[in-house]
C-alpha cells in the first residue's frame, strides 16, 4: 500500500511501494499517541532523522570548499594586469 505524504497547498508526495502493514500500523499508533496525522508524523520522523550535526554540517561545508577554485594571489595580480592593459 503506498504511503502519500502531502504538505500545505504544494504538492510533495512520496510513495512506498510494498510498505509493511504492521509498520503502517505501528506509525498510526505513534501519530495518535503524539495528536498528528499519520502524514504529519511520518514528516516529524523525517525531518528528525534528517537533521545534521555540527560535526556533519562542518563536514559539508569543508566538502564544500575543497570543490571550488583556490584562490591566490597571483590570480589576483594576473586579473589587475589583464584589466590595466
Amino acid at each position: 500500500m503506498p504511503l502519500p505524504l502531502t504538505k500545505g497547498f504544494g504538492v510533495a508526495q512520496i510513495v512506498i511501494s510494498g510498505f509493511d502493514d504492521a509498520l503502517l500500523n505501528r506509525l498510526r499508533v505513534r501519530a495518535i499517541v503524539s495528536g498528528r496525522t499519520l502524514d504529519a508524523e511520518v514528516e516529524a520522523i523525517l525531518r528528525a532523522a534528517a537533521e545534521l550535526s555540527a560535526d556533519d554540517k562542518s563536514t559539508l561545508l569543508d566538502q564544500v570548499a575543497a570543490l571550488a577554485p583556490a584562490r591566490s594571489r597571483e590570480g589576483g595580480a594576473l586579473q589587475r594586469e589583464e584589466r590595466d592593459r
